[in-house]
């Protein structure tokens, strides 16, 4: 699948991430003292970007990311790029949500680099999450399926599920993948072990 930046993005050291960081930080509380924190999204990335762009690093706002899988295609949009690097997700909800998060982490995996920050202008201060993975796109696509050692699974009324097997990233991150049909389980067989 292919997966397309429109510009180059680096991929640096959590150390080199963190200066970048720290300086953009100093903009936003300064952005989120002097504007307040009820306007919209575009005005503090704008904003954001304009004063890290003025302190010397590099910023590009809607970076796209080009995703394709046979007539499948979609573009994705990074808030912020700082450095070449460093991946921004700007937001101005009344909380910082999971899903929030989960996004910022799609588009570090998306760009193939490591580190980034999510930072909501909304709440009464500035609340800023760090966003780090260490999965790489070729490990991403990498993974084997063990066929031994599968787990003794012991079937509830109404499961149905014959039997599962695990799947390993190279990455160490297990995948349980159950594998089978829905079946008509009798109360009796509720407590049958399956395979």
């Amino acid at each position: 699948m292919p997966i397309e930046p429109s510009i180059p993005i680096a991929c640096i050291s959590k150390e080199e991430f963190h200066q970048i960081d720290e300086r953009m930080m100093k903009h936003a509380f300064a952005i989120h003292n002097q504007f307040g924190r009820l306007l919209d999204e575009v005005v503090y990335k704008r904003e954001l970007a304009e004063r890290c762009a003025s302190a010397g690093i590099a910023a590009q706002c809607e970076v796209g990311i080009r995703v394709k899988h046979g007539s499948f295609v979609k573009d994705y949009f990074i808030d912020l790029l700082l450095g070449g690097s460093t991946v921004i997700e700007a937001k101005t909800a009344k909380e910082t949500l999971a899903a929030h998060k989960g996004q910022g982490i799609n588009y570090l995996l998306l760009a193939d680099t490591r580190h980034g920050s999510l930072v909501n202008f909304r709440p009464s201060r500035v609340d800023r999450h760090f966003l780090s993975t260490r999965l790489t796109h070729e490990a991403s696509r990498s993974f084997a399926i063990t066929e031994t050692c599968w787990p003794e699974m012991r079937c509830i009324q109404g499961c149905g599920t014959v039997w599962s097997r695990f799947a390993r990233t190279s990455a160490s991150d297990s995948i349980c993948l159950f594998i089978g049909m829905r079946l008509p389980i009798s109360p009796s067989a509720a407590e049958t072990s399956c395979r």
